[in-house]
């Protein structure tokens, strides 16, 4: 098994928090790239998927995303129909 699929496995699964800089690693292996942020930015991230265009967009939260927004986000990538649990 890949670090990709042990790192979509391990979000899929998690249910408390969750490494951001693992979050930013699986959207970059689902086809995910940063968007440059407008204006000053602030703490809005901001990832577009080279295929279909969809736009996950986020507060940065710092080191660890909390089980929430782990929730979400999980939720948004089904959606869009990039992450397949």
């Amino acid at each position: 098994m890949s670090q990709a699929d042990k790192l979509k496995e391990a979000f899929c699964q998690c249910q408390a928090d969750f490494p951001f800089a693992d979050f930013v690693r699986l959207l970059r292996s689902l086809g995910y790239e940063p968007l440059k942020p407008k204006g000053s930015g602030g703490s809005r991230r901001r990832f577009v998927h080279q295929k279909t265009k969809h736009i996950l967009m986020l507060h940065d939260p710092g080191k660890t995303m909390g089980s929430g927004m782990v929730k979400e986000k999980r939720q948004d990538l089904i959606d869009a129909g990039t992450l397949i649990p």
